[in-house]
């Protein structure tokens, strides 16, 4: 978790992304060649932190769909519009990875 309020969600690599969540600009999805700031790194706005510490998920990666569909009911209850296609005049955001 950033100091800014971001969460990572760090989950086991090889599964799509949900159609729901591909065009959805609060999604980043990083991969090969990519990195992301992990606990105990300072940013110049304050710790980056675990929500929960990998020893609490015995250091192992969850499913990225288990993931993914908790976050789409997440973003569905805080009202957050997903759709699987792009919106007259919306371009598609750049990813990093797969």
């Amino acid at each position: 978790m950033t100091p800014t309020g971001r969460w990572m969600f760090l989950v086991r690599p090889g599964d799509p992304l949900r159609p729901e969540l591909e065009h959805c600009f609060h999604v980043v999805r990083h991969g090969v060649g990519s990195w992301i700031p992990a606990p105990p790194t300072r940013l110049p706005e304050g710790p980056v932190r675990w929500a929960v510490a990998p020893e609490q998920a015995r250091w192992r990666l969850p499913d990225s769909y288990l993931v993914q569909n908790a976050l789409v009911e997440a973003l569905r209850a805080a009202g957050v519009r997903l759709t699987t296609e792009l919106l007259p005049g919306h371009l598609p955001l750049p990813r990093r990875g797969c």
